[in-house]
């Protein structure tokens, strides 16, 4: 059961992602707790990141991604707990307080695996 209500769909990111740009928030220069909750399992992995003077939320892990690879994920961002329903979250022209997405695994020839920033997108996303 979803903790936050009608949550819109992103296209797959890459499990090898060094970085993921998740979207701009509505405080610059402030913490965030991003969360990640997994559908097969409720398990909730939580990072942090600050988001930059534009309010741009980048979230560089300081280990690799553990994400299971064809399982989709529940996401939302807040500065407060896990409990309580994200934030607002704008990207493209979408902006909404929980986000779906499921990883995969993407052969990336023309990248550097070290390199590998992916953006959290819709399908109609610019």
């Amino acid at each position: 059961m979803s903790i936050c209500a009608n949550c819109t769909q992103l296209l797959p990111i890459d499990v090898c992602a060094t970085s993921i740009i998740i979207g701009t928030v509505l405080a610059a220069d402030t913490e965030y707790n991003i969360y990640f909750r997994c559908l097969a399992n409720d398990f909730l992995i939580k990072y942090t990141a600050t988001s930059d003077e534009n309010g741009l939320l980048t979230l560089v892990p300081e280990y690799p991604f553990v994400f299971a690879v064809g399982v989709g994920y529940e996401v939302w961002v807040n500065t407060t707990s896990y409990s309580e329903c994200g934030d607002r979250i704008d990207f493209c022209s979408q902006h909404s307080t929980c986000y779906s997405v499921e990883f995969v695994r993407i052969t990336l020839t023309d990248t550097a695996p070290e390199t590998n920033v992916q953006t959290f997108k819709t399908v109609d996303c610019c």
